[in-house]
Formats: structure tokens, C-alpha cells, sequence
């Protein structure tokens, strides 16, 4: 896997450098430490399957700079570091098509969990910014296969949903930002049994994906303290 770490502080590429080989196998590390010479660096690799991008590196230009990189290199999945980032930001960076945006701020093992999670295909947005986009985003929809009159109740009251022991221990560890894999190893189940787990953990509390599903789980656990 080839990954690029671009960023003008060396102190911070330095410290993620051992975190990055904890996400593959196989890691080729491209690094720079701004804008153009990240172009450069992924230029030479011929592509990149990650790229970790400051947002205010020299030259970056922001959300900018990010698609710009993207439209030279469509087939990278691309992340956002940053040391600042209000909700604004980090919806338009996930809208503009990033796979995640983390901060700088976050722990070794919480960014190791990010980026395997970004490579499951899922992606990831910090858990704060979820509860702060809370108040703009659209009414969760309603549980599958529940209309009129129980859908409106399911949605907007979704801490009357009951949850197996199980489904608590997957929830906590998804709030904690674990993939799949870890989840599984976690509680002592295959990975399989977790997606599944997961699968009716959305239809019950009407998500889509699992950064809505989170946020939800956030919501609820608000509701109860």
C-alpha cells in the first residue's frame, strides 16, 4: 500500500510514521511537507492509495488544495489532518469527497482505528463534530419496514429502542471508532457475525451508514444520562 504524509511539521511526521506501518501489511510511506511537493511525491509514486493531508500545509490552500489533489489523483483515498476544524469544515471536506478528517489532537490507537476503519471503506468523522452538526442535520429516517404513525415515533424518540447485551458492546466500541476487525476480536466474535450485528443495529435505530449511526448512538446515549 502506498501512503502519502504530507505535512510541514517534521515532529508530527516523525510521530506517525510507526502508526501508519500498524495499518498495513505492506506499506510504502511517501512523505512531504507541503503542497507541491506532496503533488510530487504522489507524482513519483505513480498514485497513491492514501494520502494524509494537512489542511494548512504551505501551498494547501485548504479544501482547495484537497481538490485539486483529488482531480490529479482520483484513485487515492484521501484524509484530512488538521489541527483546527469547526463542523463547517469538516462537512464540506467529507462532501468534496474526503474519506475522513482527523485531528491532530487524537490518540495513537484512535488514529491507527480511523485509518483501518477509512480502508474498510467506511469513513470517519470525529465523534464532536458529529454531536455539533447534530442541530443542522436532517431527521433520522425511520427504521425499515415501520411507516406513518410508528416511523414518526421510532424516528424522533429513538431511545425507546431496547438493545440486546451484545448490540451495547458493538455500539460502545463503534462510538470508540473500531473497525469491524477489532470490534470482532474485541468481544470474541468473527467478523461476519459483527457485520451482521451491525446490519440490525441501523435498521433498529434508523441509520444509513455508520458515521449516522454513531451519531444517533450519541444522541441516544444523551437522552438517557
Amino acid at each position: 500500500m502506498r501512503i502519502l504524509l504530507a505535512d510541514d511539521h517534521k515532529l508530527l511526521r516523525d510521530g506517525l510514521r510507526p502508526l501508519l506501518s500498524k495499518v498495513h501489511t505492506q506499506v510504502r510511506l511517501f512523505e512531504a511537507q507541503d503542497f507541491p511537493s506532496a503533488i510530487a511525491a504522489a507524482t513519483e509514486a505513480g498514485g497513491v492509495d492514501l494520502a494524509l493531508l494537512d489542511l494548512w500545509m504551505p501551498g494547501m490552500n485548504g479544501l482547495a488544495g484537497m481538490a485539486a489533489f483529488m482531480r490529479q489523483f482520483p484513485g487515492a483515498q484521501v484524509v484530512i489532518l488538521s489541527a483546527f476544524g469547526d463542523s463547517d469544515t469538516v462537512v464540506a471536506a467529507i462532501k468534496g469527497g474526503a474519506a475522513g478528517f482527523i485531528p491532530k489532537t487524537i490518540g495513537g490507537r484512535g488514529f491507527v482505528s480511523a485509518l483501518r476503519l477509512i480502508l474498510s471503506g467506511e469513513v470517519y468523522v470525529p465523534s464532536n463534530i458529529l454531536l455539533e452538526v447534530d442541530g443542522k442535520s436532517p431527521p433520522s429516517p425511520a427504521p425499515a419496514g415501520l411507516s406513518g404513525e410508528g416511523a414518526d415515533s421510532a424516528a424522533a424518540r429513538p431511545d425507546a429502542v431496547t438493545f440486546s447485551g451484545r448490540e451495547e458492546d458493538i455500539m460502545r466500541l463503534l462510538v470508540e471508532g473500531l473497525p469491524n476487525k477489532l470490534i470482532a476480536r474485541q468481544l470474541g466474535l468473527q467478523e461476519p457475525t459483527v457485520k451482521a450485528g451491525l446490519r440490525g443495529l441501523y435498521r433498529k435505530i434508523g441509520a444509513d451508514n455508520r458515521a449516522q449511526a454513531v451519531k444517533i448512538i450519541l444522541d441516544i446515549q444523551g437522552r438517557l444520562r
